[in-house]
């Protein structure tokens, strides 16, 4: 009986952390990964932070609009070429 509860726990353990790492990561449904946009913009922030990094955005042509983008983890992008250094409030 012990053994069957045992069971039972961990496959609801699993099921219940599954649903949980799919919400943090299902936002790849609500993009379109294949269509490729440029933007002449303004770095305004550049966030070097666990658990993810964030680079703020303005508009050169109109100011007003900005944006907050979120890259991956630090170690991740380090691994594409990509350093706390990398981007400086005021690059274009």
């Amino acid at each position: 009986m012990c053994r069957h509860v045992s069971i039972l726990a961990g496959a609801m353990c699993a099921l219940l952390f599954s649903t949980a790492t799919s919400a943090h990561h299902g936002a790849t449904s609500l993009y379109d990964v294949k269509k490729e946009t440029t933007l002449k913009v303004t770095i305004t922030e550049f966030t070097w932070t666990n658990p993810h990094v964030e680079v703020g955005i303005a508009s050169v042509e109109d100011k007003s609009v900005r944006w907050l983008l979120e890259l991956g983890s630090p170690p991740n992008i380090t691994n594409r070429g990509w350093t706390a250094k990398s981007l400086k409030p005021g690059d274009v």
